[in-house]
């Protein structure tokens, strides 16, 4: 397929790395992996600056099933990539030229899914530079066609392939419909984007009814369902008035918010996430394990989002909704996964923890920042891009826990409330 266009995010030409300038390095904290030909290369390579490094930082990975992860890049003491220089830049780059790099190294933070017969590119969040062209970004996104990526489209580097002769155009046509439908709504700014997000659950359920009942079902009922919600588009303010109509429930945004640093804190280990959950906790006034006067919390938290989260979000209401969007098409949503209203759930999910993340941060540092922005999400990417269930497994924690389906808008709206 290469020489094909390729569907990409309107950031993806765009996007370059801007290398010691920025706040982290992606060659740390991670395993790399070399593929086989570039490992080959490696070890063949002569080269009288490279040659004992290749030697003694790059292993056989005795878990490699596949050409893609043929061996890996052994690691140094404090978890860095041993080929970076003083300037935290790549020696091999430097030294032999991009086309040297692995597959992994020379395509991130570009990432590849494949639906029917098309590629789909997008960037990677756990990328600094990347999550700030996307996120901070007021222009809606788009979509644009690119060249295609030999490297991208290879089987071994793809995030999730949607294809196979169950997907017949017909299919196909029907589930971009839905997923134009499904952004279309992500980007009604005339409403909130509570509003937006329990309209969005709306869909998906009457969607997933539709496509149960078969081929023929999605051909005669999936049309109708979402000609009806493109018509409840231009009758948006019914549904910000039911949001707006939701008594808010203090005590279960507290509740919520808890459990959800509760979740996370065991599998935070990345350094800069670590300071964003420290910091979170105190900002919110909370200690894992420690009662606490709700009362006073409740205020707490009511005071900081008046005072600073409120006003940013107000001034930058693209933030989020670009992030829902590129997890949408990063994610093949919602069509990954075992059905529509589990990936709705993991959707829900990332948006109740970037909340109650931003929420503590905010109270910490007396103020919202697009740098404290950047810095939350590229480290939190970090731990969840690189677990597909992450996202679910939060979901159904915080069900089970909070005793709330966290599918059920209703229920979240009364957790967010009006603050």
């Amino acid at each position: 397929m290469t020489g094909k266009k390729a569907l990409a995010l309107h950031h993806y030409p765009k996007f370059e790395c801007i290398g010691s300038s920025c706040e982290d390095s992606c060659c740390t904290g991670w395993q790399i992996a070399i593929d086989k030909p570039t490992y080959l290369a490696y070890k063949n390579s002569r080269d009288s600056t490279l040659s004992e490094l290749f030697s003694r930082a790059i292993k056989r990975n005795p878990r490699s099933k596949s050409a893609h992860d043929f061996a890996l890049i052994v690691m140094g003491a404090d978890k860095s990539c041993p080929f970076l220089d003083t300037q935290n830049l790549c020696r091999i780059h430097k030294e032999m030229g991009h086309t040297a790099l692995s597959n992994t190294c020379s395509s991130y933070p570009r990432t590849a899914n494949l639906f029917g017969n098309e590629f789909e590119y997008s960037l990677a969040l756990s990328c600094p530079e990347a999550a700030r062209q996307i996120l901070l970004d007021p222009e809606p996104i788009h979509f644009v066609e690119v060249t295609a990526n030999p490297v991208l489209e290879q089987p071994t580097s793809l995030l999730g392939r949607l294809s196979g002769k169950a997907l017949d155009d017909d299919a196909i046509a029907n589930m971009n419909d839905l997923r134009a439908v499904i952004v279309a709504i992500l980007q009604a700014r005339t409403i909130s984007l509570e509003a937006r997000l329990l309209l969005l659950g709306r869909l998906l359920a009457e969607s997933e009814s539709a496509m149960q009942s078969g081929p023929q079902g999605v051909s005669k009922r999936l049309p109708d369902v979402l000609g009806k919600y493109v018509e409840m588009l231009h009758h948006a303010h019914i549904i910000q008035e039911q949001i707006e109509a939701l008594r808010p429930n203090p005590v279960q945004r507290l509740r919520l918010f808890q459990t959800i640093l509760t979740d996370l804190q065991p599998d935070i280990q990345q350094p800069v996430l670590k300071r964003c959950f420290d910091e979170a906790c105190r900002g919110l006034s909370w200690k894992p394990g420690e009662s606490s006067d709700d009362s006073q919390l409740i205020a707490l938290h009511e005071d900081i989002y008046r005072k600073y989260l409120g006003p940013f979000l107000t001034d930058h209401p693209f933030v989020l909704e670009n992030l829902l969007i590129h997890h949408v098409f990063r994610s093949l949503f919602p069509f990954r996964g075992s059905s529509p209203s589990s990936q709705y759930r993991e959707l829900v999910s990332l948006y109740l923890i970037s909340h109650a993340f931003l929420l503590g941060l905010s109270g910490f540092r007396e103020g919202t920042s697009q740098e404290m922005i950047v810095e939350f999400f590229y480290s939190f990417s970090r731990l969840a891009s690189h677990n597909k269930n992450y996202l679910g497994q939060v979901a159904d924690s915080l069900e089970k826990r909070l005793g709330i389906g966290i599918g059920n808008l209703a229920g979240l709206m009364i957790v967010r409330g009006k603050d």
